[in-house]
């Protein structure tokens, strides 16, 4: 208790790398003597071993004001195309892209391309109808019946686990 009133509780920045607050909060707790760097070192390699080991690799993708997201493929639930860019919803959130629509789904190729504006993750697709396909977090992406077929004749294939 200090003697001269309260101390307001300090903001914890986001991480550089990362831009979470959770990667700084767990540096944070590893950190001694105040040798951050060292920490960061520690923090960083130990997620890169885990990549290694769960061939999970990382895409580098800039929001609109320039902030680095390192994705996990599997992260990605739909691209949309909005304008000249693109938004990228992931399972922990959304953000617009710097990029094109095209770059983006190029640099996921396992994205399923079902209709000129959105791709989605297959496997975070929850559930289909005549006119829409419905992914997690129900947020629903529409779809041409000229594509209904190639597109129900992809998710078969991948519950039937013909695709990775």
């Amino acid at each position: 208790m200090p003697r001269r009133g309260n101390v307001p509780k300090r903001e914890v920045l986001p991480d550089p790398l990362y831009n979470s607050i959770l990667v700084t909060k767990l540096t944070n707790s590893i950190m001694l003597d105040g040798k951050k760097g060292v920490a960061q070192k520690i923090v960083y390699g130990a997620f890169d071993r885990i990549a290694e080991k769960t061939d999970q690799r990382r895409v580098e993708i800039y929001d609109r004001e320039g902030t680095m997201h390192l994705v996990t493929p599997m992260d990605v639930i739909l691209v949309e195309a909005v304008g000249k860019r693109s938004r990228l919803s992931q399972a922990y959130g959304s953000f617009e892209t710097r990029a094109p629509f095209c770059e983006v789904v190029n640099a996921f190729p396992h994205l399923m391309k079902v209709h000129r504006s959105y791709a989605v993750n297959p496997a975070r697709i929850h559930a289909v109808d005549q006119t829409s396909i419905v992914m997690d977090g129900d947020e629903r992406v529409p779809f041409p019946k000229a594509r209904r077929a190639e597109v129900m004749q992809r998710i078969r294939a991948l519950a039937d686990g013909e695709l990775d």
